[in-house]
């Protein structure tokens, strides 16, 4: 999700009921984010087109906005525009902040955002064995190299998905028993990740060679908790870990050479093609991955199929 923020006080003043009113109504926290962030991203919008109330957002402004969310918005996990079904949700989220207007009471423009036709998703970015290895050796061997090893250890060794990395915290990490505890998963449930050897060494040299230096050193950290921790001492922000990555990935192509593009997930759907290429065991990958249905796991036959004939 886009990370915005809106400034008019009426806007922040009914986002806020809002968001106590889904809450009455006994949504789930993970439905509340997402219509919350959804909603600050469309305000955030109309804002930057001079809007500063509820009853100047008109036709016009959903049209331009529906008209950015489909050619220029920026699909910040894989790359390239969003699929059609995301912006359903957007517009989901809006339609249901536009009723939550209406039974208030609250002064607004009527405005229709139509669902579009789900269109054939593009195909899911996958990497080879080879490539990740490349990730790996262009990690350069200071504080930052250990860092970007313990992002590829998190996101690839340990397949976990974007908001689950940025939410663990140090007490999540248990060395002695060579386990991750995610504790805050896109389905609401909890699970253990196991850790490789591999994985472990490098999560071991990132929090005792880099993330505790950074933590002692520098007072201006915002949750001294946090696992993942940024060279200004503070948690690190979605943003910086997409860009991050992507760092890694354009030195690695300049080395290497590839004309794939790459986001974080792209890394849980690489493990998950690599493991089942290796085991063809769905229901180990699916626990792994904190899938509820085997049908979500059943992606990575597909993939595997589309990269039969890479090197892996």
């Amino acid at each position: 999700m886009k990370n915005t923020r809106v400034h008019a006080p009426e806007f922040n003043k009914v986002m806020s009921e809002f968001t106590y009113e889904l809450k009455k109504e006994g949504k789930d926290q993970i439905y509340i984010d997402q219509h919350t962030d959804r909603m600050k991203e469309f305000l955030s919008y109309v804002e930057g087109n001079g809007i500063k109330t509820i009853k100047e957002i008109n036709q016009p402004v959903a049209d331009s906005y529906m008209l950015y969310m489909e050619q220029e918005r920026v699909n910040e996990n894989f790359g390239g525009t969003l699929w059609q079904s995301t912006i359903n949700l957007h517009i989901n989220a809006i339609s249901k902040f536009w009723k939550y207007l209406a039974i208030e009471g609250i002064e607004a423009n009527t405005i229709f955002i139509r669902h579009r036709k789900k269109t054939k998703q593009k195909e899911i970015t996958v990497l080879t064995r080879e490539e990740i290895k490349q990730l790996y050796a262009v990690c350069d061997s200071d504080g930052l190299g250990y860092l970007n090893r313990a992002i590829l250890a998190i996101y690839y060794g340990c397949g976990m998905r974007n908001g689950e990395g940025l939410r663990l915290m140090i007490t999540d990490i248990d060395f002695n028993r060579s386990r991750i505890h995610v504790r805050k998963s896109k389905n609401g449930s909890e699970r253990y990740v196991m850790m490789s050897p591999t994985v472990q060494q490098h999560l071991e040299d990132y929090v005792y060679n880099y993330r505790d230096v950074y933590i002692e050193e520098l007072s201006n950290h915002s949750n001294p908790d946090a696992f993942f921790i940024g060279v200004n001492g503070k948690e690190l922000a979605k943003k910086a870990l997409l860009k991050r990555l992507q760092k890694l990935w354009k030195k690695a192509k300049s080395i290497y050479g590839s004309d794939k593009l790459i986001g974080i997930h792209t890394l849980r759907h690489t493990l998950g093609t690599h493991l089942y290429m290796t085991t063809k065991d769905i229901e180990m990958i699916a626990l792994m991955l904190g899938h509820r249905s085997l049908c979500t796991t059943q992606v990575y036959i597909h993939l595997t199929n589309l990269i039969q004939n890479e090197t892996i």
